[in-house]
């Protein structure tokens, strides 16, 4: 073989490289997208389960439900606010320690796979770009990157579930009184003048008594 040929030969060994590490790069980025969409799930369902909980904590309380606990009362809307707070916890274990960090490593195969390209095709550096993108200044946080935003998330949300707890222990639950017993029913009743039958007259109050 010449060295023409050789030369062709070389230039389409390199196109097929080329090719295979495109197709590579187009999996890696379809398997951050998952991951992503995966966590986008996960979060979703949680926030759904949390409105669940924070229904069922309003009703309870409303209801005035009580258990007996050391001797004391307790609103058992306390017990459905500590367990959304075990369940958003769950949720945040399998988000951010067990989703998250397979997101990260696709990223970070995919940010290798750009550098190798790069010097063929300069503007392929889409997971290097949204990773500059994604730090962000929150508040009195610098900086945050995609871990400490769903830390900031989860313990935001569950600092507002434990409070909600506390204030429930602290707080007893509203009292119902059936309104029937508060009554006073009083019938005054008189024989008609001819005697052929009685007149009642029967009158309803609330009673003065609390």
């Amino acid at each position: 073989m010449n060295t023409l040929e050789l030369t062709k030969l070389d230039d389409a060994i390199k196109l097929e490289n080329l090719k295979l590490k495109i197709d590579i790069w187009k999996t890696v980025v379809d398997v951050q997208k998952h991951f992503n969409d995966l966590e986008m799930k996960v979060r979703n369902f949680g926030i759904l389960i949390l409105s669940a909980f924070i229904g069922a904590i309003g009703v309870s309380f409303n209801s005035g439900a009580e258990f007996i606990a050391f001797g004391n009362h307790y609103s058992v809307a306390a017990i459905l606010a500590f367990g959304a707070s075990v369940v958003w916890l769950l949720f945040y274990f399998v988000d951010v320690y067990w989703y998250h960090p397979l997101l990260l490593g696709a990223v970070k195969k995919g940010s290798e796979l750009e550098k190798e390209i790069a010097s063929d095709i300069p503007g392929i550096n889409l997971t290097e770009t949204i990773g500059k993108s994604s730090p962000k200044d929150i508040l009195l946080w610098k900086n945050m990157h995609s871990t400490g935003k769903a830390n900031l998330f989860y313990f935001g949300v569950l600092a507002v579930l434990l409070t909600i707890f506390i204030s429930l222990l602290c707080f007893k639950a509203p009292q119902k009184t059936n309104q029937l017993n508060e009554l006073n029913i009083k019938a005054n009743c008189t024989r008609n003048s001819n005697y052929n039958g009685v007149n009642c007259i029967i009158a309803s109050q609330p009673s003065d008594n609390k």
